[in-house]
């Protein structure tokens, strides 16, 4: 389902018990849509140009930190927004995310109500800028 001029978010990640969790808790107010495969994260991307990107680091393949370089370099992405939600907990991993480009970098298990109020603070401050910005 998708909501008329709802935000949309794409979530990144190979759990599929994490996708189900985060498409149930967002998907009342936010458009949602996923993948669990780094290059399919690339082309939907693209293709869709999400407001947020939810992405786990530790994915078949490639994995989150290559995801988000790839992103950060293209500059049809490189504007989006990135989260990594993550069960890789190690300061050098969020230094790493960080430094890559990320706005967010959250670890699992995470706390449902915590994220969601993140989630929105965020979608809101993307929201402010778009309406401060327009002609």
């Amino acid at each position: 389902m998708t909501i008329k001029n709802a935000n949309k978010i794409l979530i990144v990640d190979d759990d599929t018990v994490i996708m189900d969790f985060m498409t149930e808790l967002l998907q009342d107010e936010i458009s949602v849509s996923y993948t669990s495969e780094g290059a399919k994260a690339l082309e939907l991307g693209k293709l869709h140009k999400p407001d947020l990107i939810l992405l786990d680091v530790m994915m078949p393949g490639m994995d989150g930190f290559e995801v988000c370089a790839l992103l950060k370099a293209d500059p049809e992405t490189q504007h989006i927004p990135v989260v990594f939600l993550t069960g890789k907990a190690d300061e050098k991993d969020i230094a790493r995310g960080l430094e890559l480009g990320a706005i967010d970098y959250i670890t699992k298990p995470f706390d449902p109500e915590l994220i969601t109020i993140k989630i929105n603070n965020i979608l809101k401050q993307i929201t402010a800028t778009r309406a401060a910005t327009k002609p």
